[in-house]
């Protein structure tokens, strides 16, 4: 049965297994979830600043005192489950990310639409997440960012390899 949304623990019995979730110890009582983006977007610019421009929060949810104003933004390009941060930066062999934050204290629901759009990004090849708390969100996007470096890394140790070779031929030639 599909519900629309929701609580932790049957979040957990329904989670699809492709999709990551990080949970870390339940906090209480813990910060709201605004309070929490607002931190971990801080955050990211401020240990990323070259990639500031590559993350966003989209502003999705409406408390909208009218059916009109809703349909207006849905018009626009309203997506209902959007997650709460975009990284439009590739990374290993995911080419964006989404992060879904919930709260520490496993309060928050989760939506059946939110579920459809991280299995729909993961089937897409992006990377895609639920993570509970800023300490969690903070652990999972360093690990995304890492992805970057590792590849980086790998990729200067094969070249700097395949060097070493040509300048073993080269000299052994003369």
């Amino acid at each position: 049965m599909i519900k629309k949304d929701y609580t932790h623990r049957q979040f957990l019995k329904r989670l699809p297994e492709e999709i990551p979730l990080f949970i870390g110890e339940k906090i209480k009582p813990c910060p709201a979830e605004d309070d929490d983006l607002i931190s971990v977007i801080d955050w990211f610019k401020c240990k990323w600043p070259q990639h500031a421009l590559s993350i966003m929060h989209p502003t999705n949810e409406t408390m909208a005192a009218h059916a009109g104003y809703y349909r207006q933004r849905k018009a626009k390009g309203l997506l209902e489950g959007a997650h709460d941060i975009v990284l439009f930066l590739p990374a290993g062999n995911y080419p964006f990310a989404t992060f879904e934050l919930k709260k520490a204290d496993h309060s928050s629901k989760v939506t059946e639409q939110q579920i459809q759009v991280a299995l729909t990004n993961i089937n897409n090849g992006a990377f895609s997440c639920f993570a509970y708390g800023l300490k969690q969100m903070k652990l999972v996007i360093s690990a995304y960012m890492k992805l970057n470096h590792t590849l980086q890394f790998t990729f200067w140790v094969i070249y700097f390899h395949i060097y070493c070779v040509l300048l073993l031929r080269k000299s052994l030639a003369i």
